[in-house]
């Protein structure tokens, strides 16, 4: 190894980003850090036993919420080795990653393919909260109607963590009845029966957050 291959080696292992090189003719694994296995949640042994094998994505891939699309990216910068890539990558258990690519050249074995990842879900997180906000109260002082409000504030709530089904309830001053509420991911209907009628602690959820008196 000489030292222009041992000093990428060493960057690529002390980076905060998580990296994966892979042989831009091969398309086999040149290296790869302990922080993408991290970002990815992938086990050292599952990338060890692809590390010579085409497929290597496929775990990665797995993690992801459009993995077809994202294996159709994949295969185009492979076709296209001079183009660099910046987008965001959505991974099934909430976490979102800015990734960027570019071709380097590798001293012992000819081009590659680097691709670097970075952890931004709570910037994210927090530029869609200020978002909501900004939204929500711009409606308030323009005189939106309340359920137009709570709507905006539940949309917000599920856009912030899309594992969230986000219903906003308000019941009548001995609350007992639903004056009106708002539940943009359900049935437009399912709000509309419930009006005026009785919460009963035994329907779904909402009823569970009445009786409790927290959410749910």
């Amino acid at each position: 190894m000489n030292f222009e291959t041992s000093l990428l080696r060493d960057t690529i292992q002390t980076s905060r980003e998580g990296i994966l090189v892979i042989d831009q003719i091969t398309r086999r694994i040149y290296e790869y850090n302990q922080k993408f296995l991290e970002l990815f949640t992938l086990d050292v042994e599952v990338i060890e036993a692809r590390r010579h094998d085409v497929r290597l994505l496929e775990p990665l891939l797995d993690s992801l919420e459009d993995p077809e699309e994202q294996r159709r990216i994949a295969e185009h910068l492979f076709r296209n080795p001079c183009e660099e890539s910046s987008d965001i990558l959505r991974l099934h258990n909430g976490t979102i990653i800015h990734r960027y690519s570019k071709s380097i050249p590798l001293a012992d074995c000819g081009p590659a393919r680097a691709w670097f990842f970075r952890d931004i879900t709570e910037q994210e997180k927090n530029r869609l909260r200020e978002q909501s906000r900004a939204q929500t109260m711009t409606l308030i002082a323009i005189g939106a109607p309340l359920e137009e409000i709570l709507a905006a504030i539940a949309c917000g709530v599920e856009q912030v963590d899309p594992h969230f089904v986000c219903t906003i309830l308000v019941l009548d001053r001995n609350v007992k009845f639903l004056a009106l509420g708002a539940a943009p991911s359900l049935p437009p209907e399912m709000i509309d029966a419930m009006k005026g009628g009785a919460i009963d602690p035994a329907l779904g959820s909402c009823g569970e957050a009445i009786a409790k008196k927290r959410r749910v």
